[in-house]
């Protein structure tokens, strides 16, 4: 026997040697036509072999396979529903050596599994050739599939690392996406069992899976088998199940069912369902009877944060589809977790009960969430939800409210009928009455009822519960809802009904709506935007106002016992929101003035509102310009940059001032600013000019013809009017300068059909003391000023007393007190002068059917070119009394004033809406000088009239547009 031990020992070195180096003389090429060779016929599935392919002994033989993929039957598409970075397969020693490897163990690296089925049943993974399934002929699954191929190749262990699994259900529109996925699957011994353990994540949660089949080849072959799984979710969340189960195309047996967890959403979530997130604690205990008809449930129980409730389900399975009804029953049930059940995420008390039925139809779980149906009944008693927050401006966000004592009835009626909903509740010790339904398909539909208010709220069920749906509020009495609220009204929205209605959707920081619909008595607001509700509210968007009314806005002073100079304006207001607007207003009131049909842009912020008026309908007229209102001062500010075409001057004068009764045609540019909390310090502050024309016009119950002859017998002290007397006139217009307390005129023209009257003075706007000097003179013939013929000059007249009581008198030679005035902001009073002449030119010729002239731009100076910022602008600062006010610019060009002409003119020859009487019309064509002699303007020796005459032909202007001639 000795020699047979040496004998031995060197066979088993030559064995050992052999299969060392056997591998080595193994034809890749011939590997890989064995391995796809191999599967083909196990699987009926396609191999695809790109990458090297390495063999290695130690410490186990392996083939190491690189770049896999493998298709099945939708394979003519170029489909693979497998892809392998690297596949190590194990395989026995002998096998090596026949050259036909046998593979024991499945190592799949880097695998991307790609599992489809399509609109038409179609499976991506389906073999290109039917194979013997372990099921003995019964219809093959994919347990089934997978394991008589792996039991054909002999495969015991299969291991995946590092995979990806994207699984789509075309004909259900089911995905399911699952990452890092690591799984070991051991078919243990002869009877086929099957011991699982897998982990992936998916929709960033963990999953782990631990489960044990008894026997794969009973299971799939209609036979029972023990079967127990275990899924944990995160850390806490765990679902189990043990008991006895088979496969005869639909499973067959018992199974214990727990679930517990400190999450039932994502717990839900793992089968499709959609739970509010605040349902925390549960636990469930059931029984599952599996057969051929469906499923039940037995001993079902449930526990989810204090709701306990009992019940059965079933569900069966129909031709095309599955059916779920079942019964569920809760005595004694937490509000609380009702109120978390429907989505609303705060603490609340009271009890609820419920009987209901349930019923639903469909593919899978999410077409029974669509087409669900509950029957029965539900009721909530003494119930209480809190800290309920009331966004800014209508609410404090700091404060929490309540709605208290709620009793509420639920009616379920069925699939095609609405959940009805009525009981009542308490708010702020308010009654409320609650009635409402939930439609087919979500709509929701509730109204509040109060003796003070009523309310409501309507739209698709998800939308309401993320905080949108359409709002409706209602109260007849603004000002005690208000009061009980505890809220005080803001001054813009004086009236006593209120009515809201709109779609409106709130974010944590603003609030949008659109459709949107407010009355408040009369007026009406309609359109879309939002508020932005940042330290300081926000408002923007479009809107269409039925009335604009502009005094609430300017003071919070509203007592009729003050008198109009006593009534203190405050601006202040303007500091409690922001506004950037876009505004259309039916009608417009501020004071006693009555506009239509007012375009405009608004924006401020921190308490400066900018106005740009596109246009205003003002008593047969339009206005149009800029006005900032400044309310982020201690006085109150404003600066007007305004135009005023062919305003009807009777209503105007009256709703403005207390003169006699005017008509006529007013034409106007203003540009003035002013501070002051009270109208009288708004006029002593007034800062700027104003140029004014009425034409064909008829001043009542005064006959200043009359008077003219009167002064020359004696004074005459006071207003002569005389009730039914009148003067008419062809044209009336003067240049008013504001500054220093003073309003000065210059150029003041008043043609009658008898006698023409021009000249100068001031008005203290302290003491409304008044020093004038008038030149009349009788006429001939009336006509265009140009045409008039003065024959007789009257004596000069002096105007001094008051305003309210002024005195007239002849005046003496060289008793002109008004030569010696000191003109205030005489340069902006040339530049608002010359825009009402250009205004007045292009009218007329737009009235002879004339193609208007387009504005051209002139020279500006370059002292009015520094002082141009737009008083109006949002961004610039409002002028002081002591700065000077410079019109914002019009496109198309600027227009100069006076001393960018002539330097040296005098006041008389300034460019004015009165020209003077000794004009005799335009000059010809061609007529003017070729050059200006600068030299002579600047001494003050130069015909004016020559020089503007220069300038209009040089720059193309109409003849007169500067001279006036």
């Amino acid at each position: 026997m000795k020699p047979l031990v040496p004998v031995l020992g060197i066979c088993a070195v030559l064995l050992g040697g052999g299969i060392v180096v056997a591998p080595q003389f193994v034809p890749e090429a011939a590997v890989k036509a064995v391995l796809i060779e191999q599967v083909a016929q196990a699987t009926g599935w396609q191999m695809r072999l790109d990458g090297r392919t390495k063999i290695g002994v130690f410490p186990a033989p392996v083939i190491q396979v690189e770049n896999v993929g493998i298709s099945g039957g939708a394979a003519a598409d170029g489909i693979e529903f497998a892809q392998v970075g690297r596949a190590d397969l194990e395989v026995s020693w002998m096998s090596l050596l026949t050259g036909e490897p046998e593979v024991t163990v499945i190592t799949l690296n880097d695998t991307k599994l790609f599992l489809e089925v399509t609109r038409g049943g179609e499976k991506s993974w389906r073999p290109l050739a039917p194979f013997q399934s372990a099921s003995g002929g019964a219809e093959p699954t994919l347990l089934g599939e997978a394991y008589a191929a792996l039991k054909k190749l002999g495969v015991e262990t299969v291991a995946v690392e590092g995979g990806r699994v994207d699984y789509r259900n075309l004909q259900t529109e089911r995905r399911l996406e699952l990452s890092q996925l690591s799984l070991a699957a051991d078919f243990d011994g002869g009877d086929g069992a099957l011991d699982l353990d897998a982990s992936a994540f998916h929709e960033e949660h963990s999953f782990s899976l631990s489960a044990r089949v008894g026997s794969i080849p009973r299971f799939v072959s209609g036979q029972a088998t023990a079967f127990n799984a275990h899924l944990g979710i995160g850390q806490a969340d765990k679902l189990e199940a043990a008991g006895q189960l088979t496969w005869k195309n639909v499973p067959i047996g018992t199974l214990g069912l727990s679930a517990r967890g400190s999450s039932l959403s994502t717990m839900a979530q793992v089968f499709g369902l959609n739970v509010a997130q605040v349902l925390d604690d549960y636990e469930i205990e059931t029984q599952l009877q599996f057969s051929s008809d469906g499923i039940r449930t037995r001993g079902m129980k449930a526990h989810v944060q204090g709701l306990q409730v009992t019940g059965t389900s079933a569900v069966t399975y129909l031709e095309d589809g599955l059916e779920l009804k079942g019964t569920l029953e809760g005595e004694g049930v937490p509000f609380e977790t009702i109120v978390h059940l429907a989505g609303i995420e705060k603490p609340g008390s009271g009890v609820s009960n419920l009987n209901l039925s349930y019923y639903a139809v469909g593919h899978d779980v999410s077409e029974w969430q669509d087409h669900f149906e509950l029957t029965g009944s539900a009721w909530v008693r003494n119930g209480r939800i809190a800290e309920l927050v009331v966004p800014a401006p209508f609410g404090d966000d700091e404060a929490r409210e309540a709605v208290d004592d709620i009793d509420l009835d639920v009616t379920f009626a069925g699939l095609q009928a609405p959940v009805a909903i009525e009981g009542s509740a308490r708010w702020r010790g308010e009654p409320i009455a609650i009635e409402g339904e939930v439609a087919v398909g979500g709509f929701t539909a509730l109204s509040f009822t109060s003796d003070r208010f009523t309310a409501g709220i309507s739209g698709a069920l998800q939308e309401i519960r993320k905080n949108e749906g359409r709002l409706s509020f209602e109260t007849g009495d603004l000002t005690e809802f208000a009061r009980w609220y505890g809220r005080k009204v803001p001054d813009y929205l004086q009236g006593d009904r209120l009515r809201v209605a709109g779609v409106f959707a709130s974010r944590p920081d603003e609030l949008a709506f659109k459709s949107l619909d407010v009355f408040l008595d009369d007026v009406r607001v309609k359109g879309q935007g939002r508020l932005v509700l940042a330290d300081r509210l926000r408002v923007e968007g479009d809107y269409e106002l039925s009335e604009l009314q502009l005094d609430h806005v300017l003071t919070r002073r509203q007592s009729v016992i003050l008198k109009p100079e006593e009534r203190h304006y405050d601006f202040s207001v303007l500091r409690n929101l922001d506004v950037d607007i876009a505004l259309e207003a039916e009608r417009v009131s501020a004071g006693d003035l009555r506009g239509q049909n007012a375009r405009l842009r608004a924006r401020s912020e921190g308490g400066r509102l900018n106005v740009a008026l596109e246009t205003l309908s003002l008593y047969g007229g339009t206005v149009s310009g800029d006005v900032l209102l400044n309310g982020a001062t201690v006085d109150p500010q404003f600066s007007m940059d305004l135009a005023f075409s062919d305003v009807s001057a009777a209503p105007f004068f009256t709703a403005v001032s207390d003169l006699p009764r005017v008509d006529g045609s007013l034409n106007a540019v203003m540009t003035v600013a002013s501070e002051g909390r009270d109208r009288g310090t708004m006029w002593r502050n007034m800062d700027g000019a104003v140029s004014f024309q009425l034409g064909s016009g008829v001043l009542y119950d005064l006959n200043l013809n009359q008077m003219i002859t009167d002064l020359a017998e004696a004074p005459v002290t006071g207003w002569p009017l005389t009730q039914g007397t009148r003067t008419a006139f062809q044209t009336w217009g003067a240049d008013v300068m504001f500054g220093e307390g003073r309003a000065q005129f210059e150029g003041l023209t008043f043609l009658s059909d008898r006698a023409l009257i021009e000249g100068r003075g001031e008005v203290n706007l302290a003491d409304g003391r008044v020093n004038w000097h008038l030149k009349p003179s009788r006429v001939e013939n009336g006509g265009e000023l140009s045409e008039v013929d003065p024959v007789d000059a009257e004596q000069p007249i002096a105007v001094a007393g008051t305003l309210i009581r002024p005195s007239f008198a002849s005046e003496v030679a060289g008793g002109d007190t008004t030569a010696s005035l000191n003109p205030v902001n005489e340069s902006l009073k040339n530049t608002v002068a010359a825009k009402l002449q250009a205004r007045m030119a292009l009218q007329k010729k737009a009235g002879e059917g004339t193609p208007a002239p387009e504005e051209v731009p002139l020279p500006v100076s370059e002292e009015a070119g520094e002082a141009s910022a737009t008083t109006a602008a949002i961004d610039g600062q409002v002028r002081h009394r002591g700065e000077a006010a410079v019109p914002p610019q019009k496109p198309g060009g600027s227009v100069p004033d006076d001393q960018s002409v002539s330097p040296a003119a005098p006041t008389e020859t300034a460019a004015t809406v009165a020209p003077s009487t000794q004009s005799r019309g335009p000059r010809p064509a061609g007529s003017a000088p070729e050059t200006i002699n600068v030299d002579g303007v600047a001494s003050g020796e130069a015909n004016v009239d020559d020089t503007l005459s220069t300038i209009e032909e040089g720059f193309g202007l109409p003849a007169g547009f500067l001279t006036g001639n």
